[in-house]
């Protein structure tokens, strides 16, 4: 069974765990540490994660995958955030769910959760992955964050007086849901990616995106490369690939 370990508060998870490793470096994998508040949540490329205190999941599970031929490092991102499809369809329709490029879920247009992955690498063998997981549940007041935010008490899901067991129990299966997920990625990465793109948002449908420069175009989501580039058609601008931060969806 996964460990895990609760901290009423915490900077951030990710560093924590980091910190776990460094005392032990043979920490088992599916290892999690969750906290009701995390001071200094990070998104991915250092994007700052609002979550009011006690009101949301944040959390971080350690992976130890050995990555066979063709599978790469993003396909840790697409296991995370189909186990995190998975997990939210449970709660609401899976026509509602999408998964934004590169580390986002949404419901509708609005952000529900953020995924941040932080490789360690031996070598040029991958050490270990640390997953950071943030899910809106209680929060209804985002200020003005953007993308629009939701939360599950947003989205009309109530929840069990004893909030605390069931915290604890969504993030145990949230640790199992990308365990499975992981066996799925050693069988078949190919039927793992293609049900990545069937639920990714703007997959094959034309939406408006932005540059860095402020340059806004309509185009269509090809595919998103093994690497994990983004490809994108426009009349205006043929076909093209994007890193993270090269490009940004238009909500």
């Amino acid at each position: 069974m996964e460990s895990l370990i609760h901290l009423a508060q915490i900077g951030s998870t990710n560093n924590y765990l980091r910190e776990l490793l460094t005392k032990d470096p043979e920490l088992p994998a599916y290892t999690i540490v969750d906290t009701h508040t995390q001071t200094s949540g990070r998104g991915q490329r250092g994007n700052s994660w609002e979550s009011e205190p006690g009101q949301n999941i944040s959390c971080s599970i350690l992976l130890r995958p050995e990555l066979p031929h063709g599978v790469t490092t993003f396909d840790l991102n697409r296991v995370t955030s189909l186990a995190l499809f998975t997990l939210l369809s449970r709660y609401i329709q899976p026509t509602e769910i999408a998964i934004k490029w590169p580390n986002d879920l949404l419901i509708g247009r609005r952000k529900i959760a953020g995924i941040l992955t932080e490789n360690e690498w031996l070598g040029d063998r991958l050490n270990y992955t640390i997953v950071g997981i943030g899910l809106n549940v209680k929060q209804t007041q985002f200020g003005d964050y953007h993308p629009v935010a939701t939360s599950l008490a947003l989205e009309g899901i109530t929840f069990p007086e004893n909030y605390e067991a069931w915290h604890h129990s969504m993030v145990r299966e949230i640790a199992q849901l990308l365990q499975h997920e992981m066996e799925r990625l050693a069988d078949d990465v190919e039927a793992l990616r293609k049900q990545y793109h069937q639920h990714l948002y703007g997959y094959q449908q034309e939406q408006e995106y932005q540059l860095p420069s402020g340059e806004r175009f309509l185009g269509t989501i090809q595919q998103v490369l093994p690497n994990g580039l983004l490809e994108i058609e426009s009349a205006t601008r043929g076909k093209e690939q994007f890193a993270f931060k090269e490009i940004s969806t238009i909500l």
